[in-house]
């Protein structure tokens, strides 16, 4: 099976606070990483996957605060099943 990589950063994360203002969930937006930027190591990056975006939703309080606005992530797609021919 074949894995699909691509270059993300996150460029929104919000939180959504309850009653007692403690975190409920939090929002994660991310976008393909770009840059036409020649010396840029996400030059290459764009040339491959151009576009592309990620919205998520976490609810569990240990995930909370692990992504950062800024920060840029490997995404991996790895199939849970056999490739579809």
């Amino acid at each position: 099976m074949s894995t699909l990589r691509a270059k993300m950063q996150a460029y929104q994360v919000s939180n959504t606070i309850d009653q007692n203002n403690q975190i409920e969930s939090q929002q994660i937006k991310l976008q393909a990483v770009y840059s036409d930027d020649p010396s840029s190591p996400n030059t290459q990056w764009s040339k491959w996957t151009p576009s592309g975006s990620l919205d998520l939703t976490i609810t569990n309080p240990n995930a909370f605060n692990k992504v950062l606005r800024g920060q840029e992530f490997y995404i991996d797609l790895i199939p849970v099943t056999p490739e579809i021919k």
